[in-house]
């Protein structure tokens, strides 16, 4: 991967943190989980 935890990305517009990339349980491939700087969604209550 060209990614590594801790990068500092954007996506959609949206700054955020790499905090896990590799497999999951939930889907096949390799997945990348980000902690957005603004907290949006059902996870960041």
């Amino acid at each position: 991967s060209q990614y590594a935890v801790g990068d500092r990305i954007t996506t959609n517009g949206k700054p955020g943190t790499i905090a896990f990339i590799g497999p999951t349980k939930f889907a096949e491939g390799e997945w990348i989980g980000i902690i957005l700087d603004d907290v949006q969604g059902k996870n960041g209550e």
